[in-house]
């Protein structure tokens, strides 16, 4: 029971933007079984792997070669466990293997490499399944933001997405594709013409950014009637109340502004008694205050904030957005 994705001898085998994940062997080689064979890996992710044996990834047999080119290999494991060497390559290919611009967590192969040894490196894909669950076909193996795999590679043409990929690219299968970029092509806005963050292509006086932080169509100035300001009851007393549409998993935290970073996008909720002064405190309220408001896009969500002082004899707030896009 060896090669649980891929069993290879005597051949010349070329992986070219390949994702190798949640495949299981009782043997050796979780994911491949190369014997006495070369074995290229090039723009390729090897994830989610298991071997009951050795090499929860890979595993070579000599003599045979590895070549592994602007390729990932983390989150696998074999029967050392996971986060060693042998979970992601092990039998004799190791100690002649070549590595160039890759990752392979539990080996520091120096060079224009990332130190897999290092956890500051997890490449942090999106929804990574534990080799655990092997087999599978579970897993996300696209990059979040802050990756530190994001712009280590040469040029290249296109990744497993067919996403073009640019004059440095992403190591791995796929390219890194910020939610904006998402968001901008969905709302038909065109590359190079009027998808840049500041751009206002509906010339309403809110850039491209702000739509993408509040649900907003930039082909349309019209109030889409996502915001609503008014009064919440709260524990039996009255609070001016600010509901707005915002990033999914935003986390507001600190005092007096709650504020949350998410997606390249900052949102700050500040209160004010007189347009002047905006350091009053202000508090966030569940469930937020969204009855009678348009259905928002899936990826963002209502929330609601109180201006935290209802004895004021007036009241502001606004939500400050600022864009790191």
């Amino acid at each position: 029971d060896t090669g649980g994705g891929i069993h290879v001898g005597l051949g010349r085998v070329r992986l070219i933007t390949c994702l190798m994940s949640g495949n299981a062997a009782g043997g050796n080689g979780g994911g491949i079984f190369a014997e006495e064979a070369e074995l290229v890996l090039e723009f390729s992710t090897l994830a989610g792997n298991r071997a009951g044996g050795q090499g929860g990834a890979l595993f070579g047999e000599t003599p045979g070669a590895l070549s592994c080119e602007e390729s990932l290999i983390w989150g696998n494991e074999d029967a050392s466990g996971a986060g060693a060497l042998g979970g992601s390559i092990a039998g004799g290919v190791t100690g002649s293997a070549s590595f160039t611009t890759s990752l392979v967590e539990g080996y520091a192969p120096g060079g224009d490499n990332l130190d897999g040894t290092l956890a500051a490196n997890d490449p942090t894909f999106v929804a990574p399944e534990a080799p655990a669950n092997a087999p599978t076909v579970s897993g996300d193996y696209h990059l979040t933001a802050g990756s530190p795999v994001i712009g280590q590679g040469p040029s290249a043409n296109v990744d497993l997405d067919f996403v073009q990929r640019g004059a440095v690219s992403d190591l791995g299968a796929y390219e890194y594709v910020s939610a904006y970029s998402v968001w901008a092509a969905a709302n038909g806005l065109n590359p190079g013409v009027n998808d840049d963050p500041d751009d206002d292509p509906d010339r309403d006086g809110c850039p491209n950014a702000k739509e993408f932080a509040l649900d907003g169509d930039p082909l349309s100035g019209r109030d889409d009637g996502k915001r609503r300001i008014g009064n919440v009851d709260a524990g039996g007393t009255d609070y001016l109340a600010l509901t707005l549409p915002v990033r999914s998993g935003a986390v507001f935290g600190g005092t007096p502004s709650p504020t949350a970073t998410v997606d390249g996008i900052t949102y700050t909720i500040q209160g004010s008694g007189d347009l002047q002064d905006w350091t009053l405190p202000v508090a966030e309220v569940s469930p937020p205050d969204s009855d009678g408001l348009p259905a928002l896009n899936p990826g963002w969500d209502y929330r609601t904030f109180i201006l935290d002082d209802a004895s004021l004899p007036q009241g502001f707030l606004r939500g400050a957005i600022t864009s790191g896009l």
